[in-house]
């Protein structure tokens, strides 16, 4: 009889004993611990998307600020160029007026 029951425990029915008693233990503990570690860890992303949003919302408003500066600074260069261009011209015009006074 002791043979007969340690066969038992010791064969498949005691496998499958096994089996259902470490199902029956993951599915009371462990899987509800995972589902609240998986809830966690989608809360936690979902505030890091929300952060990233508004760090991305940040730097696209700096990049727009940026780029009116650098149009304005590029219609800026573009007066002090022209009007050097015009003294240039100008200076180029009197030093040709000095040399033809001197020459005479």
């Amino acid at each position: 009889m002791e043979t007969a029951f340690i066969s038992l425990l010791t064969g498949p029915a005691g496998a499958l004993a096994l089996s259902v008693g470490i199902l029956w233990w993951l599915a009371n503990s462990a899987l509800p611990l995972l589902k609240s570690y998986l809830l966690k860890q989608n809360d936690l992303m979902s505030e890091l998307i929300k952060s990233h949003q508004a760090d991305r919302d940040s730097f696209v408003a700096s990049l727009d600020k940026i780029s009116d500066r650098l149009d304005k600074m590029s219609e800026a260069t573009t007066s002090i160029h022209s009007t050097v261009q015009q003294l240039s011209s100008s200076v180029e015009a009197i030093t040709a007026r000095l040399k033809d006074e001197h020459k005479q």
